[in-house]
């Protein structure tokens, strides 16, 4: 069972994401608790098979800042933070937004704050500390950025507004990722870029749109993904060229 378990460790991870994502917002309701599986569930598959010693080194290895890399950390966070703010100036209704000091009182905001910011990390244990690695040996960093953004947008089950929103959403996810996987390619394969580009991505959404309950999905998440085309074709054309 072990080995068997080691030799699909790739499926397992995906299945048990996808059941847990499945249980906890269609039956429980509570989608928050999701972002914190992938993290859990790789740190769990590479302590059981790599041992303490190496996991520690591995972790070590994510979390590791660099200075010469501040200009991939600044890109990492601007690129989020510049198509958000671009829709929400163009909104014909920017008043949509449900974050202000009443709704979210300073101590709730914080709260907020946090709960992104440790699902942000835990997310990106998961899929590209984990994941994305275990793709990179069998196929090239571009089609391992695109089938880990497939995985990702799939794993979110954004089903509510309907199956083309969910669509157009996992085209975003696959965007994404393809820009992550480039910034973290370039960073020596830390996680400091992936999880300061995911907590932005959050963070500025909250900041413009609140909880997003009254944003037309349609048109939010197809404008994202037509902003982030640009930056995902530029990212692919570099990864295309990449070597691991």
């Amino acid at each position: 069972m072990r080995n068997l378990c080691k030799t699909y460790r790739i499926e397992l991870f995906c299945l048990v994401n996808l059941a847990i994502t499945f249980t906890t917002v269609l039956i429980l309701k509570l989608p928050f608790i999701i972002q914190l599986f992938p993290g859990l569930l790789a740190v769990l598959i590479i302590y059981r098979e790599q041992g303490k010693a190496k996991a520690r080194k591995l972790f070590r290895k994510w979390f590791l800042t660099d200075l010469r890399s501040i200009t991939y950390y600044i890109i990492a966070f601007l690129i989020p933070l510049t198509a958000t703010l671009l829709i929400f100036f163009l909104w014909e209704q920017p008043s949509s937004t449900d974050l202000d000091s009443t709704t979210f009182p300073v101590i709730e905001t914080i709260g907020v704050l946090l709960v992104t910011v440790i699902g942000s990390i835990a997310e990106e244990i998961g899929w590209r500390g984990f994941l994305l690695p275990e793709f990179f040996k069998k196929y090239s960093p571009a089609i391992s950025a695109i089938v880990v953004g497939l995985i990702w947008g799939i794993w979110h089950f954004k089903t509510e507004a309907g199956i083309w929103v969910f669509l157009v959403y996992i085209i975003g996810t696959v965007e994404d990722s393809i820009v992550m996987t480039w910034l973290y390619l370039k960073t020596g394969q830390t996680l400091i870029t992936s999880i300061i580009y995911h907590t932005s991505i959050n963070i500025v959404f909250i900041a413009c749109f609140g909880t997003g309950k009254d944003l037309p999905q349609m048109s939010y998440f197809g404008l994202l993904a037509l902003l982030m085309l640009v930056p995902s074709l530029l990212a692919i054309y570099k990864l295309s060229k990449a070597r691991i």
